[in-house]
């Protein structure tokens, strides 16, 4: 089911970044690229919006670490809960480790090791597919056919979110968390915000989670 939902929404986000470069006249094998090697939506969509404005490398660098400092956070929940694995098994797969993945091991975290790595490996193939079918569909389709893909990725990681939100801790973290992404969004704050709204929410998750169980 989950393997169902992520990559039925990897598709389509990742035909919109295929779209979006190409629209934007980046050549196609470093879109392609981008996609193999970077593997990371919010990344490579800031990555091709800084390029296209002429940012420097320094910068594009800059906010590629600021955005993906979020793994930080995964990374050490993940081995708390997957203590099962071995090392080598977690470093395996960390290089595949997406948001949507990440929701998907914290929301079944009884799944074996094999099932989850090809619930990654999956996503990842996926992703790269839907890069060649939007580089391809710019050239043959009317763009306002393309639009509505630019919404598949943030729908399906808040359909996640809100499945694994079972406690009350949860959706503190969650409601804090999008009340100042669509804040900062509104009031167009810079890409290297999107940091807050997470630390937020996880501190205010956090504390959620304490005050619950003292009381």
């Amino acid at each position: 089911m989950l393997r169902s939902a992520i990559i039925s929404g990897y598709l389509p986000a990742a035909m919109a970044f295929g779209v979006a470069a190409s629209t934007m006249h980046l050549p196609w094998p470093f879109v392609a690229l981008l996609s193999a090697f970077v593997y990371s939506g919010a990344l490579q969509s800031a990555a091709i919006g800084l390029l296209a404005t002429g940012a420097n490398p320094a910068m594009v660098i800059t906010v590629g670490i600021l955005i993906n400092l979020r793994h930080m956070l995964y990374g050490p929940h993940l081995e708390a809960i997957r203590s099962d694995w071995a090392r080598r098994h977690r470093f395996g797969v960390g290089a595949l480790l997406t948001d949507e993945v990440y929701a998907a091991a914290v929301h079944q975290p009884t799944g074996s090791l094999r099932n989850w790595s090809r619930l990654a490996v999956a996503a990842y193939g996926t992703w790269q597919a839907g890069t060649w079918l939007g580089i391809g569909a710019i050239q043959a389709l009317p763009h306002q056919w393309l639009r509505p893909l630019l919404y598949a990725l943030p729908a399906l990681f808040a359909g996640l979110s809100a499945t694994a939100a079972k406690k009350s801790s949860g959706w503190v973290a969650a409601g804090f968390a999008a009340s100042l992404a669509v804040a900062l969004r509104l009031l167009h704050g810079a890409t290297a915000l999107m940091m807050v709204p997470i630390i937020v929410g996880t501190t205010a998750g956090y504390w959620s989670t304490r005050a619950g169980s003292v009381s």
